[in-house]
């Protein structure tokens, strides 16, 4: 669907000799989508400070549901539930990196059998300059490469820019569900 526009690279288990004997480095398979601009892969260490920034960003909570932090320890603490939720096969959770900068993530929000709902967040400072449409192309398609028959994500009703991109990924509205209320 969206041929040649990114790429994903995986590293996986090699082996040397060395003085007769096998000598296994085991890398975790990573997922890495690159795009014209973006590069999707795990977070990292160094991404603590910006993903706090996201996710105590007003703007970003307004239109993303994400719990409310009290303090930095709190989002910390958050931020490395979602670094473990990368770098695990029962997660679909990714940093979204702009000249290798993290500007936002792309995440599950339900997995069921052959369909997955996600949700996404641009830094508000990345905004109206295509990236979340350029993403959101290339989750799509490495979605269906991973087997996923249904790709469905949803949107506040004063989110028309985030409809919008989903549009342009060639997204039908289906369903106008609630938005939860808490706990």
């Amino acid at each position: 669907m969206f041929k040649n526009q990114f790429r994903t690279n995986k590293i996986k288990n090699f082996y040397i000799i060395f003085d007769d004997k096998y000598i296994s480095f085991l890398f975790e398979v990573t997922l890495m989508i690159q795009t014209n601009r973006l590069i999707i892969n795990h977070y990292s260490d160094q991404d603590e400070l910006s993903m706090i920034e996201l996710l105590m960003n007003p703007i970003v909570h307004k239109s993303y549901v994400i719990p409310d932090f009290n303090s930095f320890d709190e989002a910390s603490r958050f931020f490395h539930k979602l670094m473990a939720y990368s770098h695990s096969s029962e997660h679909y959770e990714y940093g979204i990196y702009y000249q290798k900068q993290l500007i936002g993530f792309v995440n599950d929000v339900d997995i069921e059998e052959d369909s997955i709902e996600i949700g996404y967040v641009i830094h508000p400072n990345y905004h109206n300059m295509g990236f979340a449409t350029e993403m959101l192309k290339a989750v799509i398609d490495d979605l269906f490469h991973k087997g996923y028959k249904t790709i469905y994500t949803c949107a506040f009703d004063f989110n028309t820019p985030s409809f919008r991109v989903m549009e342009k990924c060639g997204m039908k509205r289906a369903v106008q569900r609630a938005a939860p209320t808490g706990p």
